[in-house]
């Protein structure tokens, strides 16, 4: 056996973290060896209990909901979160501070042409980009990436550390009031200093 491996997510504002590990990491025959603990807190009032126990995962609708991507066209939604690396003040989360005003794109290679969609990130650097079912299904989407444009004019945090681009995961299948949709999870995007 070899050494164990660690996965990590950030949590949102609501308390919610997402981790998703690559199938060549680990497989569901091996996620009964798998626990989760809070590694770190932003909260110096809060800080981690070290004595904590380790939690075991268990199975849930989410993997269920997973596979109706596959046989299901549904309406595509992509979100994630827009921030600058390396701290050069204190008013950083996780070594990282998010960027309001920052662009990212949507591009996707399922027609002839590569066709765009864009959001701005809001105060939480958190973005969203919903796609009409009329221009691209789910059936689709592993033909898209999510790319930065811009970050706002005044800041020289700037620089992309991706420009091949963030590659989209599923995160749940919801059901809208009119339409299916699937949430896809770009994660963070980041930008680095110039």
């Amino acid at each position: 056996m070899g050494s164990p491996k660690s996965f990590y997510g950030v949590a949102r504002d609501n308390g919610y973290f997402f981790i998703q590990v690559p199938k060549n990491d680990l497989s569901n025959y091996g996620a009964h060896t798998c626990n989760v603990t809070v590694s770190s807190s932003p909260l110096t009032t809060c800080p981690v209990d070290k004595s904590q126990t380790p939690v075991p995962i268990k199975f849930s609708e989410v993997l269920e909901v997973a596979n109706a991507v596959i046989t299901r066209r549904t309406q595509v939604a992509v979100q994630g979160f827009i921030a600058c690396t390396a701290s050069r003040t204190d008013d950083y989360d996780y070594g990282i501070r998010w960027l309001p005003g920052a662009i990212a794109k949507l591009e996707c290679n399922n027609t002839r042409k590569p066709t765009s969609y864009y959001a701005t990130a809001n105060d939480k650097g958190y973005f969203n980009i919903e796609v009409p079912k009329t221009k691209l299904s789910s059936f689709a989407a592993h033909t898209c990436k999510v790319f930065l444009v811009s970050a706002p004019s005044t800041t020289t945090c700037n620089a992309t550390t991706n420009v091949a681009g963030w590659p989209l995961q599923v995160e749940q299948v919801m059901q809208e009031p009119k339409t299916v949709v699937t949430l896809y999870n770009a994660g963070i995007l980041l930008y680095d200093w110039i």
